[in-house]
């Protein structure tokens, strides 16, 4: 089983100005669904109000197979919105409306070995989360889940904010971990991926995964160091892209049945270009993740 932990919200997705679509969406959402598509049997951990943007996050979920059975609903609060402003590159800027009870009340389920947990974005480095993911973390390790963790930072993180406290903590319990070089600059304030290789070791993550856009894909693993091309593509939206890269990575190695430290080279040599290629039909239409394949 593959459990995705995060934000529900609705995404208004605006170009040139103007409201152009909506899609139920958050980070961790945008990689269930395209784990879903890609086969896996999936549970959703979040949070959403009893309205009727709930309704139809829930509705959504259930159209796609997802086990919803952990999802939180709250009676006296709203579902979150988020507003996405695309560029002339089609890359996104985000304005977010929540409305949140003081402490995540989710439950932490029962995990068997072999299951794996993707924790993302502002989800796992806020305050009101740390006692629930804390309680999560736990029983993972206990039950030897495998965690891996996108921090998908959108602004500079500086060490001595809570925040940061909380990456670096998130870090020390994850296996996995993919930024894009984005996120390296706002965490490190640099992209010098060898070096944050070497530091994440020392908290104990075994496989790194950096992404430059268009660019390329690096990977930093027991196995080795591997680089990868992007091809350019034609964009619509970029929204959920880094997303559904992260759905088709984990995808992969789940399906490997092995630990992350005996991954070949030649794993990786098909798992990253099939997660790029995820990737990239996401690139190419206003949706957050892969609804078919």
């Amino acid at each position: 089983m593959i459990y995705c932990v995060g934000e529900t919200v609705l995404d208004i997705i605006f170009k040139q100005a103007q409201p152009h679509t909506v899609r139920v969406g958050g980070s961790a959402l945008n990689t269930a669904v395209s784990l879903a598509t890609l086969g896996n049997a999936l549970s959703f951990i979040s949070e959403i109000g009893s309205d009727h943007v709930g309704d139809m996050c829930i509705d959504f979920l259930q159209s796609r197979g997802i086990d919803i059975s952990l999802l939180q609903r709250y009676e006296s609060r709203q579902t979150a919105i988020a507003l996405a402003f695309l560029n002339e590159e089609n890359n996104a800027s985000y304005q977010f409306y929540k409305d949140e009870t003081p402490q995540c009340e989710c439950s932490v389920p029962q995990f068997r070995r072999g299951d794996f947990v993707l924790v993302a974005s502002s989800f796992a480095l806020k305050e009101r989360n740390r006692a629930f993911l804390q309680n999560l973390f736990f029983a993972a390790h206990q039950s030897g889940a495998t965690i891996f963790y996108d921090p998908n930072m959108r602004r500079a993180m500086h060490p001595h904010l809570p925040e940061y406290r909380a990456f670096r903590e998130n870090c020390e319990n994850a296996t996995i971990v993919r930024c894009s070089d984005d996120d390296c600059v706002h965490i490190w304030g640099h992209c010098n991926t060898a070096l944050i290789y070497k530091e994440l070791q020392i908290c104990g993550v075994q496989l790194f995964v950096c992404t430059y856009s268009s660019e390329k894909v690096e990977v930093f693993a027991p196995s080795g160091t591997y680089s990868f091309n992007v091809s350019k593509i034609p964009t619509v939206s970029t929204v959920g892209a880094g997303d559904t890269f992260n759905a088709a990575l984990l995808h992969s190695i789940h399906a490997a049945h092995t630990d992350i430290r005996e991954l070949s080279e030649g794993f990786y040599a098909q798992a990253l270009p099939f997660a790029i290629h995820c990737a990239g039909r996401v690139c190419q239409s206003f949706d957050n993740y892969l609804l078919d394949f």
